[in-house]
C-alpha cells in the first residue's frame, strides 16, 4: 500500500502508493508519452495548499478502507475533521482522542504531512485529518474479512516482475485480460490490486482515477494528473526487484 497504502505511513505511499489517471490515460498516445515525458517540465513533489481544493472524493483510496484511532497529546482532546487537508480549511466535526474512525482516503497536505480522509462516526461527520493525529496500530481493519481475502502475490498467474521498496512489495502480474499491478504495504499487509497497467521501456505506469504509480527497477512513485500535468506526491527507491526471463 505507491500505496497511495508509497512512505505515506499507511498507508504511507499510501497506500498509498501508500495505494487513485485519467488526464493521461485519455490524452496519452502511447505509454511512453505518459512515462517518459509526461509533460513539459519534470514533475516535481509539492503539497497540497489552500489554494488546491479537493473534492470530498479524491486524494489516494484506501482499499479496503481501515480503521484506525484519533491520537493527541492529551485524553479527551478534540481533534478536528477539516474541509480539505490543511489547517486553515473549515472545521466540518469533531472527533475525540481514543475514538475510532474509518480511514477513506490519504493525501501529502500541507507541511509535508500525511492527511486521512476519515469518517467519524461518533462525530456524524466526515473531514481530513492530519496523519500525526491519526493512529494506525491500536484499531483492527475495519473490512477485515476483505483485507484478509485480498490477494498479496500473482498467485496462480504469471509473475512479470517483482519489486520491493522500504514500505512496500510490488507485482506486476500477466493474466488472460492484461497486466495487473499489485501493491501491498509491509507493515500493514493492506493491498492494492489495478487492472489498467502499461509497460514502456521498463517501467509499468498503473492507473487508478487521478493517480499513476510508476516503478521500475531503481524507484516507485506516485503521481496526480490533472490536464496532463503531473505532480509527485510521494516516492521510494526500489531496494530489490526481478523480472521474468
Amino acid at each position: 500500500m505507491v500505496h497511495p497504502q508509497i512512505s505515506i505511513s499507511c498507508l504511507s505511499l499510501t497506500l498509498l502508493l501508500s495505494t487513485s489517471l485519467v488526464g493521461c490515460s485519455r490524452t496519452a498516445q502511447s505509454p511512453d508519452a505518459a512515462i517518459a515525458t509526461p509533460v513539459a517540465s519534470t514533475p516535481t513533489q509539492t503539497e497540497v495548499s489552500a489554494a488546491t481544493l479537493l473534492q470530498p472524493d479524491e486524494g489516494t483510496p484506501i482499499n479496503p478502507p481501515r480503521a484506525a484511532m484519533l491520537t493527541g497529546e492529551e485524553a479527551d482532546a478534540e481533534v478536528n475533521l477539516r474541509s480539505q487537508p490543511t489547517t486553515q480549511a473549515d472545521v466540518l466535526g469533531v472527533g475525540t482522542v481514543g475514538e475510532q474512525v474509518q480511514l477513506l482516503r490519504l493525501v501529502v497536505g500541507e507541511g509535508g504531512y500525511t492527511w486521512y480522509y476519515v469518517n467519524s462516526p461518533a462525530a456524524s461527520a466526515a473531514g481530513w485529518v492530519r496523519g500525526d493525529f491519526i493512529n494506525l496500530g491500536n484499531a483492527a481493519s475495519a473490512l477485515p474479512d476483505t483485507a484478509a481475502a485480498s490477494p498479496t502475490t500473482c498467485g496462480q498467474e504469471k509473475q512479470a516482475a517483482f519489486f520491493e521498496t522500504k514500505t512496500f512489495l510490488v507485482y506486476i502480474c500477466e493474466t488472460a485480460d492484461g497486466l495487473r499491478y499489485l501493491s501491498t504495504n509491509k507493515q500493514t499487509r493492506e493491498s492494492l490490486a489495478l487492472t489498467e497497467v502499461q509497460e514502456s521501456q521498463g517501467t509499468y505506469v498503473a492507473i487508478n482515477g487521478s493517480y499513476q504509480y510508476h516503478v521500475n527497477d531503481g524507484t516507485l512513485a506516485l503521481y496526480q494528473v490533472d490536464k496532463g500535468e503531473y505532480t509527485q506526491m510521494a516516492g521510494e527507491a526500489v531496494v530489490k526487484h526481478e523480472r521474468a526471463k
